[in-house]
């Protein structure tokens, strides 16, 4: 959680001050290391505690992030990151509402931030990152390069449509698509409609 709330900090994300309050009680953690370079994804849900009239509120937070090594040692370098408010949906279900999201991105050379202000951003932020999480559980490499063209290079139509892909998953036609990545070289773009139709 430390390291968590490290990276977050650099980030500038708001989670950071959370985790490192030792009041917050911590619901669920979910965390995926890959053995081989020690890249990761991790997923925290927590509860801040009510102060100040403010009412105990349910956050999460998700961080995937690139391992690097160098003549310093180990560098993180994160490529998505989400932190939002969950809500309690009329129909019973939970929804984040996203405060604060970054993706790596490419500009002119230089690795930079892409911050979504839009409804429509934020799509092309989690099509981006569902891609970055294929590569991470695949084996892959993490390429920000070829996956930022989801927030260059789709219309709204591909976007949706991956988005609607992504959200009617199973466990099946999860770990097929992991299966996509495994055999697909880390420089060629991923078609994710290869073995059926868009929904």
């Amino acid at each position: 959680i430390q390291v968590l709330a490290d990276i977050l900090a650099d980030l500038g994300n708001p989670s950071a001050d959370h985790l490192r309050n030792s009041t917050i009680k911590i619901n669920t953690r979910s965390h995926y290391l890959r053995p081989n370079d020690s890249s990761f994804f991790t997923f925290v849900e927590y509860r801040t505690p009510s102060a100040n009239g403010t009412p105990e509120t349910t956050w999460c937070t998700m961080l995937l992030v690139k391992t690097l090594t160098d003549e310093s040692g180990i560098v993180f370098d994160p490529q998505f990151c989400m932190t939002g408010q969950y809500i309690l949906m009329p129909e019973g279900t939970q929804a984040i509402i996203p405060m604060k999201t970054l993706c790596r991105f490419n500009q002119d050379g230089e690795d930079v931030f892409y911050g979504p202000e839009t409804g429509a951003e934020i799509a092309c932020c989690m099509a981006y990152t569902n891609q970055a999480l294929m590569q991470l559980l695949s084996g892959a490499e993490i390429n920000s390069t070829i996956n930022q063209a989801w927030l260059l290079d789709k219309d709204d139509a591909d976007v949706s449509g991956e988005i609607e892909r992504v959200l009617s998953r199973d466990g099946q036609s999860f770990q097929e698509e992991i299966m996509r990545h495994q055999n697909v070289p880390s420089s060629a773009p991923v078609n994710t409609y290869a073995t059926g139709p868009v929904i």
